[in-house]
């Protein structure tokens, strides 16, 4: 399953002067952290953020003697942003962004803007549809729910089969907002999986997986703004 999460960007360098940056800050050993670009070229980076962490753990012999043992971990972020789009694609992202986030602006300076984004699953997951054919939304859940004395629910629907009907027959005469999606459908004749998250975290099992990302990032770019952006 491929993990992709996107983030609103603004650059106040051309996307050229970000790549030298990014590659005078390279990878070693001896600083433990540093960039390795995979693509850079005066409208595309792709690439991984590394730093490496090392920590110690102390155990007992069976002589009762206390043994230092250093371990080592890497922290990983892949990448990607191109000049005709404002959103920045994260591969398989790691359980914080902060440590990419903070060297970025840190290299940058002043004129950065790195937002997370807020978007509508179930409007894209509708918008892919007409590209892709016929989608089976097999979970729906939305929140934001208003009821008496001024409290909040939520509301889920699930099932084997499409269950868009069922869901909003329950929600058509609320106001809602929808958390998350997941849904089906055939793809290069393959079948495909996946599922999609307000905060624009998009998880997805097929062969296709580099081309049904650009058709998402494509109906995100519609959404983007209409939706908003919250701080990161």
């Amino acid at each position: 399953m491929k993990k992709v999460k996107w983030l609103y960007y603004e650059l106040p360098i051309p996307i050229l002067k970000l790549s030298e940056l990014l590659i005078a800050n390279q990878y070693s050993e001896y600083l433990g952290e540093g960039f390795l670009l995979s693509k850079s070229t005066g409208k595309t980076i792709a690439g991984r953020y590394i730093e490496k962490n090392i920590s110690k753990t102390i155990i007992q012999d069976p002589f009762g003697n206390e043994v230092e043992n250093p371990v080592t971990t890497y922290y990983v972020c892949n990448f990607s942003l191109d000049i005709n789009s404002n959103l920045l694609c994260i591969y398989d992202p790691p359980r914080t962004l902060r440590r990419f986030i903070s060297k970025l602006h840190s290299m940058v300076g002043l004129g950065l803007v790195l937002s997370d984004i807020t978007v509508d699953p179930l409007a894209l997951i509708l918008d892919l549809e007409k590209e892709v054919g016929k989608t089976k939304i097999t979970h729906i859940s939305s929140y934001g729910i208003r009821v008496e004395k001024a409290g909040l629910a939520k509301i889920s629907v699930s099932g084997k089969k499409d269950i868009r009907s069922e869901f909003e027959s329950i929600t058509r005469s609320i106001k809602f907002k929808t958390e998350s999606v997941r849904f089906q459908f055939q793809y290069n004749n393959h079948s495909v999986t996946g599922s999609f998250s307000k905060t624009g975290l998009f998880q997805l099992n097929s062969p296709s997986v580099s081309e049904l990302i650009s058709k998402f990032q494509k109906s995100i770019e519609k959404q983007v703004l209409t939706f908003g952006l919250s701080p990161s």
